[in-house]
């Protein structure tokens, strides 16, 4: 008697919750989207900053770096590009991993010339 009214009253309230669920949902539908690689949620605002703030280097070291990339291109080994391209990307530097060698090359090479002479 008392188990089956307690399973109609608990299958209402879920029925309700997804109801509202999905109500959420639709409101927040325009304004967010699923990202299919990663399965999770951007807002548009949050997309909008990351497509005005990386669309161009912005820094000195950025621009530092890619120009080191244009002057000498030196190619690293896949696992090591892999992991410096994340930490880049964690960091939100706007710079690839072939561009930090050869930046770092170019320095390693300059700066004692400069302080020598």
């Amino acid at each position: 008697m008392f188990g089956s009214g307690k399973k109609k009253i608990e299958d209402v309230a879920e029925e309700a919750r997804k109801a509202r669920m999905r109500k959420v949902m639709e409101e927040a539908s325009p304004h967010v989207r699923l990202d299919a690689g990663n399965s999770k949620f951007y807002g548009t605002d949050y997309r909008q900053f990351l497509k005005e703030i990386k669309t161009e280097p912005q820094g000195l070291y950025e621009k530092s770096c890619s120009f080191a990339e244009k002057l000498l291109r030196i190619k690293q080994d896949a696992a090591a590009s892999a992991g410096m391209e994340e930490k880049l990307k964690t960091a939100y530097i706007n710079a690839s991993p072939s561009g930090v060698l050869s930046l770092s090359l170019l320095l390693l090479i300059a700066l004692p010339a400069t302080i020598l002479s």
